[in-house]
């Protein structure tokens, strides 16, 4: 999973680092990171990050 964390919370660029080869977990992957996050504390002059972290699915 890689996206983009801007300073304000909000999340842009988000994709996939490689697929599941699972249409429905790709995109649960994706739902995870969708949408916002807290804004950076105070202090922070960095516009953006970029982030890649590993998620591992296990289906049962």
């Amino acid at each position: 999973m890689r996206f983009t964390v801007m300073r304000s919370g909000s999340v842009s660029a988000a994709g996939l680092a490689r697929s599941s080869g699972v249409g429905q977990i790709d995109s649960a992957a994706l739902s995870a990171v969708r949408g916002s996050l807290p804004a950076a504390p105070a202090g922070v002059t960095q516009q953006s990050l970029s982030i890649t972290i590993p998620l591992n699915y296990r289906v049962r």
